[in-house]
C-alpha cells in the first residue's frame, strides 16, 4: 500500500527429517557416490545437500539434463540408483539401473518408471531395498552352485552305474528343491 513493504515471505526446503541419518546408511552400506540432481535453484541445492552430508549436486535441472547426467554417472562409475517422486524424475529413473519411486508423495508417473516403490515414503528404506538386492544375488548365485553340483554328482552316479533310471529320477527330483530350500533364506527376518 502506498509502495510501503507490508509483509515478506520466506520459503524455504526442508529436508526430510529422516534424510541425513538415510545417506549416512548409504555410506555405510558401502555407496561410493551419491549424488542429488534437483531443479532446485544452485543456492538452495547446496544448502539441501551441506544439511544432509552431500558433498556432489547438480541444480537447475531439467528432466533431459538429470537423464543425461545420470547416464555420464553411469559412464564414469558403473551402474547406477536413481530415487525420485516426481515427473521431473521419470526419464531418469526408468533409465537407471535401479530406479526407486517415492510411492505416497510421488506422481504416477514416477511410480511408473520405477523399479521399486516405497511405501509408505521412508528415505531409511532405500539401503533396505539395496541390502536385500544384493542378499538375492547371493542367494541366486548359491542356487546355480547348488544346482551345478547336485547334477555333476547326479551324472556321475548315473555315469558309473550305480544309479539306475529309477534312482536318478528320484535323485534328480530330491535335488531339485535343494535351490528351493537355499532360496527360503530370503525370508527370514533379520
Amino acid at each position: 500500500m502506498n509502495k510501503k513493504l507490508i509483509g515478506a515471505f520466506v520459503l524455504d526446503d526442508i529436508p526430510r527429517p529422516e534424510a541425513a541419518e538415510s545417506v549416512k546408511k548409504l555410506t555405510d552400506i558401502g555407496v561410493k557416490r551419491i549424488i542429488m540432481f534437483t531443479g532446485d535453484n544452485p543456492r538452495v541445492a547446496a544448502d539441501v545437500a551441506r544439511a544432509l552430508g552431500i558433498k556432489e549436486f547438480r541444480a537447475s535441472m531439467s528432466p533431459e539434463e538429470k537423464l543425461l547426467a545420470l547416464e555420464a554417472v553411469e559412464e564414469e562409475s558403473g551402474p547406477v540408483g536413481m530415487v525420485g517422486d516426481g515427473i521431473n524424475d521419470a526419464p531418469a529413473l526408468a533409465r537407471a539401473n535401479i530406479g526407486i519411486a517415492m510411492g505416497g508423495t510421488g506422481t504416477a508417473v514416477a511410480v511408473e518408471a520405477a523399479d521399486a516403490i516405497i511405501l509408505p515414503d521412508d528415505l531409511g528404506r532405500i539401503s533396505e531395498i539395496i541390502l536385500l538386492g544384493r542378499k538375492t544375488l547371493s542367494v541366486i548365485k548359491g542356487d546355480i552352485v547348488i544346482w551345478f553340483f547336485s547334477n555333476a554328482i547326479g551324472f556321475a552316479l548315473v555315469f558309473s552305474g550305480v544309479f539306475g533310471p529309477a534312482l536318478a529320477a528320484f535323485y534328480n527330483f530330491i535335488t531339485d528343491f535343494l535351490p528351493l530350500i537355499n532360496s527360503a533364506r530370503l525370508f527370514r527376518e533379520k
